[in-house]
């Protein structure tokens, strides 16, 4: 708990420290005890927590070792158990590897990627690597494969069940409300819809800056997009919820 308190001050190295040490304790305590119960949802929290003290740090090779460590601890016959409901509680953090490719602008990574065999089980997953794969070919200049993606993430969306949990924290999406996004009616449904809390307003809001200027044949964006993406991240930043900001200052290039 200390390292939240860590996290909310920039003591980011403190804060891999203490989260690095939880996920090993996971770990040992998993080697004797197996996953496949309801402590997995803190192993997963623990992992959750240190890959984003890392992004918040820069260091790529710590985040993605821990989401390399978190997808093996996250075995899909865990998911499929139906009592208690897992998928609900653990399927969101199947996604968390976009969000580690966005954030160190690994676009090539991201536009690999591909969709889950079963997106019924993981439906939240199917629905990030679809914003990951837009943000990518945003960032890459490719306007029709990003809006075609955007659509596709529309679609995906309404996949999601009700009781499914986006985030680490215990929000059911159908239970966030939402104002609109930039008068975006798609995006106030997207926002709705996936319930990763405000910050995902910010995320889907920088994707849409950066497809705008793609679609300006620009690695630049205006002044005014700058204003707007500042104004954005210090209005979301003192809540610090899972992601708030990790995906925002990238997509400012040089």
């Amino acid at each position: 708990m200390p390292s939240h308190l860590d996290i909310l001050v920039g003591d980011y190295r403190r804060a891999i420290d203490a989260n690095a040490d939880a996920c090993r304790a996971d770990e040992k305590y998993v080697a004797e005890h197996g996953a496949r119960n309801f402590y997995s949802f803190y192993m997963m929290h623990n992992y959750h927590s240190l890959v984003y003290a890392a992004m918040f740090a820069g260091q790529f090779k710590v985040a993605l070792d821990a989401v390399n460590r978190m997808e093996a601890s996250l075995p899909e016959s865990l998911l499929r158990i139906e009592s208690p409901p897992m998928a609900d509680w653990l399927e969101n953090f199947a996604s968390v590897r976009v969000h580690v490719l966005v954030r160190f602008g690994r676009w090539q990574d991201l536009i690999a990627l591909e969709m889950p065999s079963d997106t019924d089980l993981f439906c939240v997953t199917a629905a990030m690597i679809r914003y990951g794969k837009g943000v990518a070919y945003a960032a890459t200049g490719d306007v029709v494969k990003a809006q075609e993606e955007r659509d596709a993430l529309v679609q995906a969306v309404e996949c999601i069940p009700a009781s499914r949990i986006c985030g680490d924290f215990p929000n059911r999406y159908s239970r966030v409300k939402v104002s609109g996004a930039a008068g975006n009616p798609c995006i106030k449904s997207l926002l709705t819809k996936i319930g990763l809390t405000s910050c995902c307003k910010l995320e889907l809001q920088c994707w849409t800056a950066s497809l705008s200027t793609a679609k300006a044949t620009t690695r630049r964006l205006s002044n005014t997009s700058r204003r707007q993406l500042n104004v954005m991240i210090t209005s979301y930043t003192p809540s610090l919820g899972h992601g708030c900001n990790r995906h925002a200052m990238h997509m400012l290039p040089c």
